[in-house]
């Protein structure tokens, strides 16, 4: 299992690496930068000088403008994220980017000290953006308090300002992991308001919710089993309810129809149940004394995958004695 991970992470690594390299570097010559600036300053951009500095809105920042920035990144700019920059392009690309007042800062040299994920986002879609805000910051060294003195706004604090309760962070994810069929990769590609929208339409939050708050009253419930069981609820609304409240919460037992009196419901001890609700108990051990693998994509896939196992082993009437996941495994479709 962690020979694969470590496969899997160096491919993901060789993957981001071959992107950066056929990225499209700018090609404008050092030599006629501030010339061109001038040219595209004079031309093109509102001035408004104040004592920090120069503060310019671009009306349309086009290729021209990006590969002109880009041309002069600060020494110690930081590398670009594959992941963020990919985030921006689909935005410009579905027309879903909005102009938020976040500025492009430079230096007094002309040197991009930040805003090179939008620059080189417009310079590989060639898509423009607008009203973009650009300022040339005379304090040296800013880039030692850039960020620092600033909080980045949270998926929470998206909701809140759509008037919305943000779920539980482990709810979040079951969701997200759930919607992209389990595979880990495409959950962190999401940008947050992709996230938010995503959440927002969700058509099972109450139910992850329910089955949430039900582990709440056993144990402690990880992403991965949370996701499985909402794909199994997809198949069995109701039955598929009663079975992973009844593992989360560790009761093991199921209401079904009495043999003897057929308009009467007892309750039936549920092996399957059982089987997954010891190997939730025995994870939340492992947490607790912080000993074997409880967290990772590897940790939550297998999670997904022990609690659609079980499930299906509950529908075909199957015995199990343990909830093993063979390397690689294929998540199982769940049985309805």
């Amino acid at each position: 299992m962690k020979n694969s991970a470590k496969a899997a992470a160096r491919k993901r690594k060789a993957q981001a690496t071959a992107r950066r390299k056929s990225r499209k570097e700018p090609e404008v010559a050092k030599a006629h930068l501030k010339d061109a600036q001038k040219d595209l300053r004079a031309n093109r951009s509102k001035r408004i000088i104040v004592p920090e500095g120069t503060i310019e809105i671009i009306e349309e920042l086009d290729r021209d403008w990006a590969e002109l920035l880009l041309s002069n990144l600060h020494k110690d700019q930081r590398k670009l994220n594959i992941l963020n920059l990919s985030r921006i392009e689909r935005a410009l690309k579905d027309g879903k980017f909005e102009w938020t007042g976040d500025p492009i800062r430079i230096d007094e040299d002309g040197n991009v000290i930040d805003g090179q994920h939008r620059l080189a986002a417009v310079m590989n879609t060639g898509i423009s953006m607008f009203n973009v805000v650009l300022i040339t910051i005379k304090k040296r060294n800013i880039l030692k308090v850039i960020d620092t003195t600033s909080r980045p706004r949270t998926l929470g604090d998206i909701f809140k300002v759509h008037g919305l309760k943000s779920p539980n962070n482990t709810i979040i994810a079951a969701i997200i992991y759930e919607d992209a069929d389990f595979v880990r990769r495409q959950t962190r590609e999401l940008s947050k308001p992709e996230r938010f929208e995503l959440l927002r339409n969700y058509d099972l939050t109450e139910e992850a919710v329910m089955l949430y708050n039900s582990g709440q009253r056993g144990m402690k419930i990880t992403s991965g089993p949370l996701a499985g069981a909402l794909r199994c609820v997809r198949k069995n609304h109701d039955l598929a309810l009663e079975f992973f409240t009844a593992a989360f919460s560790n009761t093991h037992f199921l209401n079904r129809p009495s043999k003897d009196f057929p308009n009467e419901v007892v309750q039936v001890s549920c092996s399957q149940v059982a089987l997954l609700a010891n190997w939730l108990i025995h994870v939340r051990e492992q947490q607790q004394l912080g000993t074997g693998r409880t967290s990772g994509e590897e940790f939550t896939k297998e999670g997904a995958y022990k609690a659609i196992k079980a499930w299906n082993a509950f529908r075909t009437n199957k015995h199990l004695t343990k909830l093993q996941m063979p390397r690689n495994a294929k998540m199982p479709i769940p049985r309805k």
